[in-house]
């Protein structure tokens, strides 16, 4: 073996939570800290890494305020390194701008103690998304260490540069052996049987070893430890105290022309990655989907909107909810592999950041509502479009009235049609024990309306509300006997308790093309794993009462029923099935919309897995995904599938893979594209496999995998993953809560195209998972919210009828965040990021319709440097050239 450099490496790995809970950590790192500035302060280490999350700092700066200054001075002589992420986050099932924010302000955070450690520092994400290399160069971040996800197949070495699609380049390095290398049984290796291990399929001389564990005390001993190996390795090699940064040093010096990977790194031939995951604790992972969409298509937007108008922007409040959002989006937070106690709180964080973000929208949809001008004693409905681009789509809106009836115009005095979905006759007295006691005039009625309005770009409308005692115009909600609904692109039927689709435009026939399949789990909080006796059932919807309900604007239908499931693996084995889960399934037509799926569900079933299936003629090899900021292209196939055990690999690399929010299969002849709402992971289906017949890989069959319902936090020799427990190996943790026995909602779109087109799908998806928000000013009803009980003065000048603040004219880019510039970054403006999905180059953008107080536009950073500065001409922007995949983000000067 030829003498290596030894970088030993000293840090602690900080689980925010896991089968311990947050408060737990809390109060081992106020200790912590006391013995690590003492090894600091005195010369016993010379540096030391905190983990690369600054939410760890923040805690115990609040825990120990009067250390800040003592903290700082280890920052600003670089023995302490800090950040640059807020915490050490999954980087496959949140979202592009989770991330973005992420690292955005845990650098803040760091840089407010004097310096932040620049380093793409993720040392147990369960896998790497292919987004990386460009969002930490947009970060000016070039370097990046990493345990999870890249297999020998895809780089045969250690070190190398990982490319994005735009160009992006950042060098790496794996630490294959993982990052805790100074647990016992490791640091009392004989020196040169540690080398032998960190050091095959390495290029360069140069080799770290990560001298840390999870929440492992400080070892002030480590120079003693150095001397120790120095004088017994027989190899002749050198072990030096050092960091990451002399590492990379060391290796480009050596290796001139690195190898280059693409592509996102979800292979467990190292670590296990844990490939299904992404559906464990699917009431998290809805929530969090929820609130990230509010934060940044709604609350976002709708405070650059009111900003514009006179109500400051709340950069605080905002960051705040990120934060508490963030919180949850550490590997185990946001996996769900936790202990009950710790879900428990990670639940309380989501419904805080849910609640707060909410709370911030209804204010703001209030205010403005009420500075709208209007008729004296007018009633108003006013409607909020908080996406980049005009809208005018099928709408829903809540309306309460005195009277039965009631007509709406709008700005010109033309009547607007509606249809009335549901009406009901409440009252709004104090209450009593008796309805004999209410006052008949204070009754009123409540009313759920559908509709089509037009909406401008990141604006409101409003529409005059007359209530009528009379009906002016047929309203009323049409109940069909058949089973079945139409649009202009398809028809779908319920018959024999299966659901056809029938494609008008292609004459596409799919019968039985939508069921739900309901397999046994005998895992645990980390994998999905089948029992040696799996029984897997179909479940239709033959003994269900089927509703069909119509309107000018959609066709709806409703099937409700029951579905008989085995209560726990044991039943499952002997074919009993005595849980009852009530269940139901909305589907709703509308022209130019997706068709929307809605499933409500009771769980009252223990150890078991459930997908929605789409069996289509849509035959593919693979399957392409949204990512934080694109695509990614997977195979249906393996090339491991048939000897991953015997190479040794930890898991089965399963056709089990995270979404955002779409995934599609796409041929030659057509495109399908499911959309999704906080479900978080997609299977295709592909034919049994058996001895003489490995299969071609082929399948039109995808499944979106609803919930895993599950007992334990770990489990040892999985069929799917064998060998020693995930997480607590010495330990069985039961986790109940995780069985998910409560009322589940689930909501996905479909999509028919005749090609792949990723900025219409996302922008599709954007339509769908953000539906325009209204507003009737009116007194009747204290409650269409919360906030309505609070006192709120309108706006000094009031607000026109109908108003918009900018468009975005790119049919080819998405639009992935409207934003206050971050007042670290000056504050003043707006910033606004858009992002090429396609593996294709766009030669010409687009442009911004900006509003007419813009007078500089700037192209910025990630981090909202500034770049250089753009045009404007005629009140426009050009947006130039994009790369494939390329984010640009750019910000306006002044907004107001």
């Amino acid at each position: 073996m030829s003498e290596k450099t030894v970088h030993v490496i000293p840090h602690t790995h900080w689980d925010f939570e896991w089968y311990f809970t947050h408060p737990e950590s809390s109060v081992q790192l106020v200790y912590h800290m006391d013995d690590l500035f003492q090894a600091l302060e005195s010369g016993q280490l010379n540096q030391y890494i905190l983990d690369g999350q600054m939410s760890i700092v923040e805690d115990y700066l609040e825990l120990v305020p009067e250390n800040r200054a003592r903290l700082e001075r280890l920052v600003q002589n670089g023995h302490l390194k800090t950040g640059p992420w807020y915490t050490q986050c999954d980087q496959l099932i949140v979202s592009g701008e989770s991330i973005v924010r992420n690292l955005l302000l845990g650098i803040q955070a760091a840089k407010s103690l004097g310096k932040c450690w620049m380093m793409g520092y993720a040392p147990d994400a369960f896998g790497q998304s292919i987004d990386m290399p460009k969002i930490y160069a947009g970060f000016g971040i070039q370097h990046s260490v990493f345990w999870r996800g890249l297999s020998r197949d895809a780089c045969p070495w250690r070190e190398f540069n990982w490319r994005s699609e735009d160009g992006s380049e950042i060098s790496c390095y794996q630490i294959r052996n993982g990052y805790y290398l100074a647990e016992p049984q490791i640091a009392g290796m004989d020196p040169d049987e540690i080398v032998a291990m960190v050091s095959p399929d390495s290029r360069s001389s140069h080799v770290p070893f990560p001298f840390g564990a999870d929440q492992i005390k400080v070892d002030a001993d480590l120079k003693s430890h150095i001397e120790h190996y120095n004088q017994h390795t027989h190899a002749g090699h050198h072990f030096i105290e050092s960091s990451y940064e002399a590492l990379f040093e060391g290796i480009q010096a050596q290796v001139r022309e690195p190898f280059v990977v693409e592509g996102e790194m979800i292979d467990a031939q190292f670590s296990k990655i844990h490939r299904s995951i992404y559906s464990t604790r699917y009431d998290h992972k809805q929530l969090n989907d929820q609130a990230e969409i509010r934060l940044t298509h709604v609350l976002e937007p709708l405070m650059v909107l009111a900003d514009h108008l006179g109500i400051d922007y709340k950069p605080s409040l905002v960051n705040s909810i990120w934060k508490q959002l963030l919180r949850c989006h550490a590997h185990d937070s946001a996996g769900g592999c936790n202990s009950d106690r710790t879900n428990q709180q990670i639940l309380q964080r989501l419904v805080q950041a849910d609640q707060m973000s909410a709370a911030g929208v209804d204010f703001l949809v209030r205010k403005l509502s009420e500075s709208v001008g209007s008729e004296p004693e007018a009633e108003q409905l006013v409607f909020f479009n908080t996406l980049p681009y005009a809208r005018s789509e099928r709408m829903t809106a809540g309306i309460d009235t005195a009277l039965p009836y009631f007509t709406l115009r709008d700005e010109s005095g033309k009547c607007v049609d509606y249809s009335i979905l549901s009406s009901e006759r409440c009252y709004r007295g104090s209450i009593r024990r008796s309805e004999s006691e209410h006052d008949p005039a204070l009754y009123y009625y409540q009313h759920q309306i559908e509709l089509k309005v037009a909406l401008p770009a990141l604006g409101l409308r409003c529409l005059q509300l007359t209530e009528e005692k009379q009906p002016v115009q047929d309203v009323a909600l049409l109940d069909h006997a058949q089973q079945q609904i139409s649009n202009s692109r398809c028809t779908i039927t319920c018959a024999d308790g299966c659901l056809t689709l029938d494609d008008h435009q292609s004459g596409t026939h799919w019968p039985d093309f939508l069921s739900v399949r309901d397999m046994g789990d005998d895992g645990d909080n980390y994998d999905y794993s089948p029992p040696v006796q799996d029984w897997m059932l179909r479940l239709d919807f033959s003994q269900a009462d089927v509703q069909v309900r119509c309107t000018p604007l959609s066709q709806r239908m409703i099937i409700e029923g029951i579905w008989q499931l085995p209560a726990d693996l044991a039943e499952r084995q002997q074919h009993k099935t005595s849980a009852a889960l009530t269940y139901r399934f909305e589907l709703t037509l509308a022209d130019d919309q997706p068709l929307d799926i809605r499933l409500d569900i009771d769980n009252q079933a223990c150890d078991h897995r459930m997908q929605l299936v789409f069996t289509t003629d849509v035959i593919t090899t693979g399957s392409i995904a949204d990512t934080p900021f694109g695509t990614v292209s997977r195979p249906h196939q393996h090339p491991r599938i048939d000897d991953w055990r015997e190479k040794g690999w930890k898991e089965e690399p399963s056709c089990i893979y995270p979404l955002l929010h779409h995934v599609s299969l796409s041929n030659a002849e057509k495109t399908l594209t499911l959309l999704s709402c906080g479900i978080k992971e997609y299977e295709v289906i592909q034919p049994q496999r058996h001895a003489g017949n490995e299969g071609s890989g082929e399948s039109g069959e995808l499944a979106l995998t609803l919930f895993r319902s599950v007992g334990w936090l770990g489990k040892p020799d999985l069929q799917r993953r064998p060998g020693i427990a995930s997480g607590q190996q010495f330990k069985y943790i039961p986790s109940p809560d995780s069985q998910l026995l409560q009322p589940l909602s689930f909501r996905a779109g479909l999509i028919l195209n005749e090609q792949f087109n990723p900025a219409d799908i996302m922008r599709q998806w954007q339509r769908f998972a953000v539906p325009a928000l209204s507003y009737q000013q009116q007194e009747l009803n204290r409650f269409t919210n919360t906030m309505k009980y609070f006192g709120v003065n309108p706006l000094d000048n009031l607000l026109p009828a109908s108003l918009g603040l900018l468009d975005i004219d790119a049919p080819a880019l998405v639009c992935s965040a409207v934003k206050r510039a971050e007042p670290d970054a000056g504050g003043d403006g707006v910033v606004i990021r858009l992002f090429n999905p396609s593996s294709h180059p766009i030669g010409h953008g687009g442009e911004i319709h900006l509003p007419p107080a813009v007078t500089q536009v700037f192209e910025v950073s990630l981090s909202e440097a500034v770049i250089g500065e753009s045009a404007i001409e005629a009140g426009r922007v050009q947006l130039g050239r994009f790369a494939p995949k390329q984010v640009k983000t750019f910000k306006f000067l002044p907004v107001s």
